[in-house]
């Protein structure tokens, strides 16, 4: 029996228009459901209203659906979704939209079958219509017969129908929605509380049987003739009869089916088994092709980085003698500013010497001068001191100036050696002075001629620097032409620093690869080992199966000889 989806109401208007359902759907979804409503909230209503999509213009004891609804505004629209397949899942649904023709209950009736998420599912049914201002309105009889005549000339598996009899007959053969059990349902649900009061009288199986089970048949009598009914319940009393027999035999062959599903259960893990075993066999293989691929490509980057790595340590070292040549060339313009400073300074140290040399010579010449000027004038003072002699000597004082005399030379001798000490002390001092000098010429002459040596030596090695320049320059243009994208925007100066980062990464890359190498080495080796214990499972693994296979091979030839042996017997 199908099982309600969802009902949906739309303009069901009742008590006089107090109470309405405007445009409202009740999801079920297969579930038993319950209204709980207060008393005169509406239950029976619900449930006459909903007959209505199975049972048109059905009443529910003395309660017609023309007074119980309010018609008289516009066309009411019910309908029910079922749920006729669960997987995959199919729904079919009965709609009935009531309108009064004439102060008569007429009603279009229509069914459509559907899977999930078909755009004219229970939810899409067009039974409002949107005005002009945006408000919402139930469509009226002539829109909705208008879709329904379109969806029964779009689509084969939507209908509609002129009678409830062609309607009743159409869902009970294609949807199994049988109308005679709504009517029992119709006849249960008839007044207020009357469900519990219906079993209620049915406490007896006796009881159950006259009020339900012998109304189906009267109505089923009155339907078709007596002779139809008298013929059917001879063929069930003929199977009546074979029942215990068929019994028997059905419980034989669960029985036998039961050992069968053993046998094939057994055998479908057996096939799991071997399924899940080649699955792993395939992982593996493709593994191991997998790290094949890997070691070849790793080993492909190997060489790639060596041979990279060459190339590198050659350029490196190109560039090493590059820097070795900026070095000398530094050291030359270092050694050029000193020889510059060592100029300047000897030529300083030749002008003070000269300068020194002059005012020695000046010195000499004025203490010379001053000495003889001083030899002169006491060579006249003695003169002068004898002619007063020999003038005295005639004089008769003479012993007196004789003695004054003694005096005067003591003083004057004495006077003059002290002079003499003097000089002889500043005359010592000018000659260690100058002893002092011409050591000190004589280590800067020493000096000087280490410097002329050394520069005779910076010279040729300067020569040789610069012939090796001049290679390194021809060089360096081929390297810069061979090396450099494009040499007249780039430099080598420039470049150097990406070169050295970038042979940092390449050797870091190297590792990298090596390490991965190593990694897949051990993991090729794991494999290895892994892939021979597989193939010793898989041998353990096919001596099982040709077992199991030989068991069910005799199981099966048991099986064929009981089939026969039930042939036999006539049980099919």
């Amino acid at each position: 029996m199908p099982a309600i989806s969802k009902i949906r109401f739309t303009n069901v208007v009742y008590e006089g228009g107090a109470k309405r359902y405007n445009d409202d759907i009740f999801e079920f979804d297969g579930h038993n459901g319950a209204l709980l409503l207060e008393n005169g909230g509406g239950k029976t209503v619900f449930v006459q209203t909903a007959l209505q999509a199975i049972l048109p213009h059905s009443d529910l004891a003395d309660r017609k659906i023309k007074e119980t609804l309010l018609l008289e505004g516009g066309c009411s629209h019910i309908a029910i979704e079922w749920i006729i397949n669960e997987r995959p899942r199919r729904y079919a649904l009965t709609s009935v939209s009531l309108y009064l023709n004439n102060q008569s209950l007429s009603s279009y009736k229509y069914v459509y079958e559907y899977g999930n998420g078909d755009d004219h599912s229970i939810d899409k049914i067009p039974f409002v219509k949107k005005n002009s201002s945006g408000s919402i309105r139930p469509s009226s009889r002539g829109e909705i017969n208008e879709y329904y005549q379109y969806m029964n000339q779009q689509y084969m598996n939507a209908n509609t129908f002129n009678t409830i009899k062609e309607f009743h007959s159409y869902i009970e053969k294609n949807f199994k929605i049988i109308p005679s059990e709504w009517k029992r349902i119709s006849l249960i649900n008839s007044a207020e509380g009357e469900v519990e009061g219906f079993f209620d009288g049915c406490k007896t199986t006796g009881q159950l049987v006259d009020k339900l089970l012998i109304p189906v048949v009267e109505e089923a009598l009155s339907i078709n003739n007596t002779n139809d009914f008298v013929s059917s319940f001879e063929k069930q009393r003929e199977h009546f009869k074979k029942h215990k027999q068929l019994r028997n035999k059905i419980e034989e062959s669960q029985a036998i089916e039961e050992q069968i599903n053993k046998y094939v259960k057994m055998y479908t893990d057996l096939y799991e088994v071997d399924k899940d075993l080649n699955s792993e066999f395939e992982k593996a293989k493709s593994l191991y092709n997998y790290t094949l691929k890997e070691e070849e490509i790793n080993e492909s980057h190997l060489v790639e980085c060596i041979e990279n790595k060459d190339q590198l340590e050659e350029s490196k070292d190109k560039l090493t003698q590059k820097i070795l040549s900026h070095e000398i060339h530094l050291s030359d313009e270092i050694f050029k500013k000193l020889k510059k400073t060592y100029d300047n300074i000897r030529e300083n140290y030749e002008n003070i010497k000269n300068q020194y040399d002059v005012k020695g010579e000046e010195l000499q010449n004025l203490k010379i001068a001053e000495i003889k000027s001083d030899l002169k004038s006491s060579r006249e003072k003695i003169e002068f001191y004898k002619e007063k002699i020999e003038n005295l000597d005639n004089d008769t004082d003479i012993e007196e100036i004789k003695e004054s005399f003694k005096r005067n030379s003591g003083n004057i001798k004495f006077y003059f050696e002290n002079i003499i000490y003097d000089m002889k002390k500043k005359l010592e001092l000018i000659s260690s002075q100058n002893k002092k000098y011409l050591s000190e010429l004589s280590e800067q002459e020493k000096e000087l001629e280490n410097i002329e040596n050394k520069d005779r030596n910076y010279r040729e090695k300067l020569a040789e620097i610069k012939a090796t320049i001049n290679l390194l320059k021809k060089d360096t243009k081929k390297i810069e032409s061979s090396i450099l994208a494009n040499p007249l925007n780039e430099s080598i100066e420039i470049e150097l620093p990406k070169w050295v980062s970038r042979t940092k990464d390449i050797e870091n890359e190297i590792l990298e690869y090596q390490n991965n190498i190593r990694k897949s080495q051990n993991e090729k080796k794991k494999l290895s080992n892994d892939f021979s214990e597989l193939l010793k499972e898989i041998d353990i693994t096919k001596t099982e199966y040709i077992k199991h296979e030989n068991y069910f091979d005799i199981m099966s030839e048991e099986q064929e000889n009981i089939i026969s042996q039930l042939n036999i017997f006539g049980i099919h």
